[in-house]
This record gives structure tokens, C-alpha cells and sequence, in this order.
């Protein structure tokens, strides 16, 4: 006889696992300060290696103007200028990432206990029927 309970229970995990998948799954292993700081260090890294590209794209764009006026730019004031706007930028994406990851580290975690929850119910629910089965087959001995 199938139990009404215990399909509800198969059905809520089976869909939290198609929901939740094995991004969240491994982020419920982390602690919170961790995970934040792994996925804010991260987008630092990406940003900064995207911004040094990007750097070098301009570079080899406009290298002719470059080579033509190569004693008369101030590179004391592009580095500067290069610099000031990394780090404003740099700041920018580390306080974006943590707000983020620190609402996203949440809402997982959220989505975890509860399909923890469901797997104890589980549980509890074998573990009931076992004791139940081995009691009537004691029973019946």
C-alpha cells in the first residue's frame, strides 16, 4: 500500500534537489564568513585580470599615438589616473559581491534546512516502519 505522507515527503526532496542542484548542495558545506569571502575574492580576481586586459587592449589600439608622442605623455599621471579608477572600481565590486553573496548565502542556506528537514522526515519515517516490521515479525515468530 503506498503511503500518501511518504510520497509527499520523496516528492518535496526529489524537486529541492532539481531545484536547489549541487551549487547550493556545496555551499551548505561552507560557513558563512568562508563562503562569502571565497566567492568576494573571486570577483576581485576576475575583475582585476579583466581589468588588466582591458588595459592592454587600449594600449595596443592606440599604440601608434603612443609611439609617436612617446616623450611628450605624462605617464606619471595615466598611472594615476589608471590606478585611482582600479581601486574605486575594485572597492565598488568588493562591496556589491559581499551584499550579494551574503543575501545569496542566506536564501541557500534557507533552501538546505528545509531540504534537511525533508530528509529527517524521511527518516524518521523508515526508521518508524522498520520498528513496526520488526515488531511484527517478532510477532509472528
Amino acid at each position: 500500500m503506498v503511503d500518501e505522507n511518504k510520497v509527499r515527503i520523496m516528492t518535496e526532496i526529489a524537486r529541492d534537489e532539481q531545484q536547489i542542484g549541487k551549487e547550493i548542495m556545496d555551499g551548505g558545506t561552507y560557513y558563512k564568513k568562508d563562503y562569502i569571502a571565497a566567492h568576494t575574492m573571486r570577483i576581485i580576481w576576475s575583475f582585476s585580470l579583466a581589468y588588466i586586459l582591458f588595459g592592454i587592449l587600449i594600449f595596443l589600439y592606440n599604440i601608434e599615438e603612443i609611439l609617436l608622442n612617446f616623450v611628450g605623455i605624462d605617464y606619471l599621471k595615466i598611472g594615476i589616473i589608471l590606478l585611482i579608477t582600479y581601486m574605486m572600481i575594485l572597492v565598488l565590486c568588493f562591496l556589491v559581491s559581499k551584499i550579494y553573496y551574503t543575501e545569496k548565502y542566506k536564501r541557500d542556506r534557507e533552501i538546505v534546512r528545509e531540504y534537511t528537514a525533508n530528509l529527517k522526515l524521511l527518516k524518521e519515517y523508515y526508521d518508524k516502519n522498520r520498528k513496526e516490521t520488526v515488531d511484527d515479525t517478532t510477532v509472528d515468530s
